[in-house]
C-alpha cells in the first residue's frame, strides 16, 4: 500500500506448447499466463509497466555469475478496464515505415515522432480515452538504399529498430504491434 506497485500471481501458467497456438508459436518454447477476474479486482483501473521475475524458492533467480537477478520491464504493457463500460475506442496505425539513413527520415521518422507527440500530450478527449493503440504492419521500412547484401538490410533493420522503440516506449497507452511485410 502506498507504493502504486501491485504483485499479482497469474492464475494459470502454460509452459511451451497450448492447443489453441498457432504452429509457428507451438514450436517455440513459449509460456502464457493467464490471470482470471478475480485476481485483477484489486488492480485499479489504468495503465501499467509490468516487471516480470524469475524466482526460485520465493528469491528473485540469479544466474550463475550473476549478481543482478532475472527479470524483465515491459513498459505500457498493462492496461486494466474500468468495469463499468465494455466499449472502448481504439487508435489504429498503419504503414508507418520508418527510414533511418536516407532522404525519408524527415518524411517517416520525424512523422512519427510527431505522432508519438500529439498522442501523448493531447487534451483530445476522442484520442484520450482510447484504450489503446495498434500499428498494423509496416512499422519499418526495411528497406536498405546502399546495398542488398544481408548484413547492411540486417544493420537497416537494427536502426530502425532502435528509433521505432524510442519513439514508442513515449506512449502513454499500451501498444499493440502486428508485423507487415515490411517488418523482416
Amino acid at each position: 500500500p502506498g507504493t502504486n506497485v501491485y504483485q499479482i500471481r497469474p492464475s494459470e501458467m502454460y509452459f511451451h506448447t497450448v492447443g489453441d497456438m498457432p504452429a509457428a508459436f507451438a514450436a517455440r518454447k513459449t509460456m502464457r499466463l493467464v490471470f482470471r477476474q478475480d485476481v485483477m479486482a484489486r488492480i485499479p483501473a489504468g495503465l501499467y509497466d509490468v516487471r516480470f521475475e524469475i524466482r526460485r524458492d520465493g528469491n528473485l533467480f540469479s544466474l550463475s555469475g550473476q549478481t543482478n537477478g532475472v527479470y524483465e520491464y515491459q513498459f505500457n504493457a498493462l492496461r486494466v478496464f474500468d468495469k463499468s463500460s465494455d466499449a472502448y475506442d481504439v487508435i489504429n496505425v498503419t504503414d508507418t515505415q520508418v527510414s533511418v539513413g536516407d532522404l525519408y527520415d524527415s518524411k517517416t521518422q520525424a512523422k512519427l515522432d510527431d505522432f508519438v507527440d500529439y498522442v501523448s500530450r493531447t487534451t483530445d478527449p476522442t484520442v484520450r480515452k482510447a484504450a489503446f493503440i495498434t500499428f498494423n504492419g509496416d512499422l519499418h521500412n526495411g528497406g536498405s538504399p546502399g546495398t542488398l547484401r544481408q548484413r547492411g538490410v540486417a544493420m537497416t533493420y537494427n536502426d530502425e529498430a532502435k528509433v521505432i522503440t524510442n519513439a514508442l516506449k513515449r506512449l502513454t497507452f499500451p501498444i499493440f504491434l502486428v508485423p507487415g511485410n515490411h517488418d523482416g
